[in-house]
């Protein structure tokens, strides 16, 4: 997906788990995506979003309901925001390797 507002892009590239999930949880995705736009794009702040700690990448978990959506974000270009969905599981599972 790729949307453009205000000069800001996101690029969204999704792991073969993360694709999985979304295959089976429509919803859960369009909620991502929409608090993705929201936060970077509308720049609210109400996104449950938090940096996770003891990273090497910086990785960033998304809370939807009872469902959590790993990330990493990266921004080569200014105004570009490269967004690489790691994982999507229940907020029990979502922390297990």
């Amino acid at each position: 997906m790729s949307e453009t507002q205000d000069e800001i892009e996101l690029v969204i590239d999704y792991s073969k788990v993360a694709d999985k999930f979304f295959e089976k949880h429509n919803d859960v995705e369009e909620k991502f995506l929409q608090n993705l736009e929201n936060f970077y794009l509308e720049k609210q702040e109400n996104i449950d979003i938090k940096k996770i700690k003891g990273t090497k990448l910086p990785q960033y978990r998304m809370r939807i309901g009872n469902y959590r959506v790993i990330f990493t974000v990266n921004k080569e270009i200014i105004n570009v925001y490269y967004i690489f969905v790691e994982k999507a599981d229940s907020r029990g599972d979502i922390y297990k390797k």
